[in-house]
Order: structure tokens, then C-alpha cells, then sequence
């Protein structure tokens, strides 16, 4: 879970991933130094997401502000995660659930694979059975021709 509590300088809103009460965080906003309270909201991690890249430029990072996106503690935060994946949950299921068809596909066709091997291997012991046999017949019919039965 995140933490989120207000700057005691500019009383911005910070939302920390990796810290605990009582480390030391920096307000993005004016750059003070402040020790995490304890007396913090605690805020689901899918409004936290990956830290900014270091290519990310200052206009960029402020017309990320103007979407809703706000740089906190040099993460962004999405207040509009949530519906995002409501509204394309159907079409992340469907992609999830091809994946999941195609896999089960491919395993099931190499373990046709490996039945088709082994019923090759089990056809090959059978045609060898059956050549000792007809040996076996032609010793037997021989053994009673000398016999005389």
C-alpha cells in the first residue's frame, strides 16, 4: 500500500510507495525535506505506477499534470486508473483468454507428438512380436512334422 499525507511547507499532496512512517521523503513540489508522519492515508498501489524516466523533460512532466497525471515523489499518479481498466477489461480478457487457447493448442499438439511416437514405437514392437511368432509357428509345425503327430 501507499501512503499519502501533505506537505507541512506548501501542504501538496504526497503519495510514497517504498517508504514507511518515519523515513525521510522529499516534497516534488518545494523541495523540503520531510520526515513521514504517522497519521498517513493509506492508497491502493494502482494509483502508483513506474518512476519517471530520466529523458523526461519539465513541459512534459506539466502537460502530464493537465491529464491528470501528477509527478509525486517521482512517481506518476493516476487518478483515472480504475476506469481505464474497467472500461478495456472486456478487451484485455478476450486477449487473455486467446493466449490461454493458443497455449492449451500447442501443448496439446506436442503431446500429440509424443503420442504419435510412442504409438510408433509400441506399432514397431508389435510387427517384431508377430515375426517371433510366425518363427515360432514354423519351429513348432517342423518339430511335428519330425514328430509325426
Amino acid at each position: 500500500m501507499a501512503l499519502k499525507f501533505n506537505c507541512p511547507k506548501c501542504q501538496n499532496d504526497i503519495i510514497v510507495k517504498f517508504l514507511k512512517s518515519g523515513d525521510m521523503a522529499r516534497c516534488p513540489k518545494c523541495q523540503v525535506q520531510i520526515l513521514i508522519p504517522t497519521a498517513t492515508i493509506k492508497v491502493s498501489d494502482d494509483l502508483v505506477l513506474q518512476p519517471l524516466a530520466e529523458s523526461q523533460t519539465v513541459e512534459s512532466a506539466q502537460s502530464s499534470e493537465s491529464q491528470g497525471l501528477r509527478d509525486v515523489d517521482g512517481y506518476y499518479v493516476i487518478e483515472k486508473a480504475v476506469p481505464f481498466i474497467k472500461r478495456y477489461w472486456k478487451q484485455i480478457s478476450a486477449y487473455a483468454f486467446m493466449f490461454f487457447v493458443i497455449y492449451m493448442f500447442l501443448s496439446i499438439k506436442h503431446e500429440l507428438k509424443l503420442i504419435r511416437s510412442e504409438v510408433s514405437s509400441i506399432e514397431s514392437d508389435v510387427s517384431s512380436i508377430e515375426s517371433d511368432v510366425s518363427s515360432i509357428e514354423s519351429d513348432v509345425s517342423l518339430i511335428q512334422l519330425k514328430v509325426g503327430y
